[in-house]
């Protein structure tokens, strides 16, 4: 990323062949632990065009390339997947169509940072607008406030109704989001084997697990068959593009001053697939919910789903019958175990303060196993999950 590249950038988004960059940084972007799948960088830029009238212009930006560095032995195996394939076609098709849509019908909602570049020379890479300037953040759990965790239950109610009216009218096609990390054994390994096996033990070692270990054990054994069935498209009573991959820390929101959300955005459509909407639904319930909203307020949180979904598609012109609340609920009940993978297996990084790790603090190969229980001898999660195993048992996910 040197003189000659950001004169480029600038070029395509100015449409001006004559711009020129005075001045560039380029820094990390990201805190440890925000980040898996891409490397990210943030950069600022000084440039004059046509349109700045020869006074300088000052850009933020954010720049993902496709993963460079990372965890010994996860950055190859990302590197396979089709990752920033995906993206490029989320920005450079999907959400363009998505916001051209809502536009149709005068709805100004903010749905993602605009894309200023992407480009897979000289690596695959995107860039976007840099929302931090303007008061943007991420916040690492969720937020206690229900009615900000209703808005954004609404918000990919409307997401998902988009792109299921885009897909029947024709206007898109979902052709390649049709993967899941599940697919690559390495990945499904060390995210949920490795992760089931320990929490399985330090159960057996805490105690007051005991009528759920054997069922958890048996569990084991199953939930990758089940997943695939999840992530493809088959089977399902209706399916929707979901941004796959929907927790706190790929939602960017801007607080007012009395602290209440102001306005978010979605970011990070790097694993998008076709499939049921229990994919986005199940990350939404575990990541933007409290958990004690969770358990008292969940089948709420999922009419207020339902009601938006139901409302986009009628403001879209969608003369058909819409996808029913009953829908809804069996896809949740036929995905349970995805419910299970990702409390169980994913919810315990957000307990964890990565800033204060180092690499020894979790090691790969023989000794993740051991650095996995000691993650899960967390209290607070431990205090969660012991609340949410019941309804996994009566339910049938376990």
């Amino acid at each position: 990323m040197n003189q000659s590249f950001f004169d480029k950038v600038i070029r395509h988004m100015e449409n001006d062949p004559k711009a020129k960059v005075e001045e560039f940084n380029v820094k990390a972007g990201s805190n440890p632990g925000d980040n898996f799948a891409s490397s990210l960088f943030r950069g600022t830029i000084s440039y004059k065009s046509k349109f700045t009238k020869n006074e300088s212009k000052k850009l933020s930006l954010i720049i993902k390339t496709q993963l460079v560095s990372g965890i010994e032995g996860v950055h190859d195996v990302l590197n396979e997947y089709p990752l920033f394939r995906n993206e490029m076609e989320m920005y450079g098709k999907v959400l363009p169509a998505i916001k051209e849509l809502w536009s149709s019908i005068g709805d100004d909602d903010f749905l993602c940072p605009k894309l200023i570049y992407q480009s897979t020379e000289p690596v695959p890479l995107i860039i976007l607008e840099d929302l931090s300037v303007q008061g943007f953040g991420i916040v690492g759990k969720p937020l206690e406030d229900l009615e900000f965790s209703k808005d954004i239950f609404r918000r990919l109610a409307k997401f998902h109704a988009s792109n299921f009216y885009l897909l029947d009218e024709k206007k898109l096609d979902y052709g390649n989001f049709n993967g899941s990390l599940f697919q690559i054994p390495t990945m499904a390994d060390m995210m949920f084997d490795q992760g089931l096996d320990a929490f399985i033990e330090v159960a057996k070692e805490e105690g007051g697990f005991e009528r759920f270990i054997p069922k958890l054990e048996a569990f084991k054994k199953t939930y990758l068959n089940k997943a695939l069935e999840s992530y493809s498209s088959k089977g399902h009573a209706f399916n929707v593009l979901n941004h796959g991959d929907f927790h706190t820390k790929n939602l960017l929101l801007k607080k007012n001053d009395e602290d209440k959300v102001e306005k978010f955005c979605f970011i990070d459509f790097q694993i998008c697939v076709f499939a049921s909407p229990a994919i986005d639904l199940n990350y939404c319930l575990q990541f933007m919910v409290s958990s004690q909203n969770r358990l008292n307020h969940r089948d709420e949180l999922i009419a207020t789903y339902h009601q938006q979904l139901v409302k986009s598609l009628k403001s879209f012109g969608y003369l058909k019958s819409p996808p029913s609340l009953i829908d809804v609920q069996i896809e949740l009940l036929r995905n349970g175990h995805l419910e299970v993978l990702i409390a169980l297996c994913m919810t315990i990084f957000f307990y964890i303060d990565f800033s204060t790790m180092t690499s020894e603090d979790m090691p790969m190969g023989d000794g993740m196993k051991d650095a996995k229980k000691k993650l899960y001898r967390n209290s607070e999660f431990l205090e969660m999950i012991k609340k949410e195993l019941p309804g996994y048992l009566h339910k049938g996910f376990i």
